[in-house]
């Protein structure tokens, strides 16, 4: 059997494991990710979303929210209850990102409302560059630009939702149209754009297309989904017209570029990536004393001081609901170590599916040093850390608070390990 070691091994390529991987590396660590895919953060919209709402109240900072937080919240362990703290912690978090201003604007400090490819209105803080005009200001024309033959992005609809969702949020004297325009092509969905505007012809006609409406029209913002894979390709189009993406989930590419913004980072710091088919952990007595990864049917034994849990929850693929041995009650529990997150009663299914759902706030509890713990609060495992959404006691989805919780604990995680290591 191959044999595998490194000071680090983390487990996801999710924002939470790149970005734990890339800090780790930077401080001289050898680092392994060990990944069976992309991870979840390809699914996002691309946004880093610090704290949007408490108790359904839209925040203009986390500063406003974050004195209403439960005790379990990983933003009051990572910063001990202390504000100032976790302002410092997210805001070198952010600063150690290598090139982070070429992809990303905003800061951790101030949230902006934003409009999405739904039209509606979303509360976030760091937005992809390509995106900056979708940020909703007051007195300004926003444009929701589609495409004729293509019927899977309907920009009138949207323009319709987002009438409504400007004055909930109290934007009552901002303008909102849509248009279609005619690209002379018949596609079957708005997604193959990001490949026929490769060709010059067609780059070309909308380039043209863009510059009636300027004329015309006079937006502030000419809006579209997050369609291109590479923000440099609507740049060039910004050069004729203010044309800008909106946040946008698969299968739009805003969360995909993200993920792949990271991985060049981790290449570029020398984090090694396996590929593997399946993974088991190796537990003795209260550690892990190794993994064996399973690729090409052969197996893979791998060891390392630490271990990294950024597996996600349940949408990530982290966390998996299975029968207890008496085979009568359901168990969260992680599908690498197969370590008990959480007994889960019955009444649990029948929350909110939409709203505050308590399976979001389910994942593992943990202590100052990012491992998770038991009932009486001791490690579970003591070579054992977890980042990312696979920790619970937050509702990232109500709370909007994915991006930034993964941001405060790979980056915490980092400095205690970099103690030991």
């Amino acid at each position: 059997m191959k044999k595998i070691n490194s000071d680090v091994i983390v487990i996801g390529s999710g924002a939470a494991g790149l970005l734990t991987s890339i800090y780790l590396a930077k401080r001289g660590k050898k680092v392994i990710i060990l990944t069976k895919g992309y991870g979840a953060t390809a699914m996002s919209s691309g946004c880093f979303d610090i704290l949007g709402f408490v108790k359904n109240k839209v925040l203009e900072s986390f500063r406003d929210g974050f004195n209403e937080l439960p005790d379990s919240h990983p933003y009051l362990i990572v910063s001990n209850g202390d504000i100032s703290k976790l302002s410092n912690l997210m805001n070198q978090a952010i600063n150690k990102i290598d090139d982070i201003s070429s992809f990303l604007i905003g800061n951790i400090e101030t949230n902006r409302n934003v409009i999405t490819f739904t039209g509606t209105v979303k509360t976030t803080a760091l937005i992809q560059k390509c995106m900056e005009g979708a940020i909703i200001e007051h007195g300004k024309q926003y444009l929701l630009l589609g495409f004729k033959g293509i019927y899977d992005y309907n920009p009138r609809l949207q323009a319709r939702l987002l009438k409504t969702s400007a004055k909930i949020f109290g934007y009552n004297d901002i303008r909102i149209d849509a248009i279609r325009i005619n690209l002379e092509i018949t596609i079957p969905s708005i997604h193959y754009l990001n490949s026929i505007l490769k060709q010059e012809k067609y780059k070309r006609l909308l380039i043209m297309k863009l510059e009636k409406i300027v004329n015309d029209y006079s937006p502030d913002a000419i809006l579209i989904p997050a369609i291109f894979d590479d923000i440099s390709r609507i740049k060039s189009l910004q050069e004729h017209a203010p044309i800008y993406e909106t946040p946008s989930p698969p299968p739009y590419r805003a969360g995909i570029r993200l993920v792949n913004f990271l991985w060049r980072l981790a290449r570029k710091h020398n984090v090694s990536v396996m590929h593997i088919d399946d993974l088991k952990g190796d537990i003795k007595g209260k550690e892990v004393i190794k993994l064996v990864a399973i690729k090409n049917d052969k197996e893979i034994e791998i060891s390392s001081q630490k271990y990294i849990l950024a597996t996600g929850d349940l949408i990530g693929g982290g966390l998996k609901i299975v029968l207890n041995r008496d085979l009568l009650k359901k168990e969260l529990v992680d599908t690498v170590f197969n370590l008990r997150v959480a007994k889960l009663d019955k009444n649990i299914f029948n929350s909110d599916l939409f709203g505050q759902h308590e399976l979001n706030k389910i994942g593992f509890k943990i202590n100052e040093l990012m491992q998770p713990i038991n009932e009486r609060g001791a490690p579970i495992l003591s070579n054992l850390h977890v980042v990312g959404s696979v920790i619970g006691g937050y509702d990232y989805n109500s709370e909007k608070s994915g991006l930034g919780v993964t941001l405060a604990t790979s980056y915490k995680l980092h400095e205690e390990l970099a103690k030991v290591i």
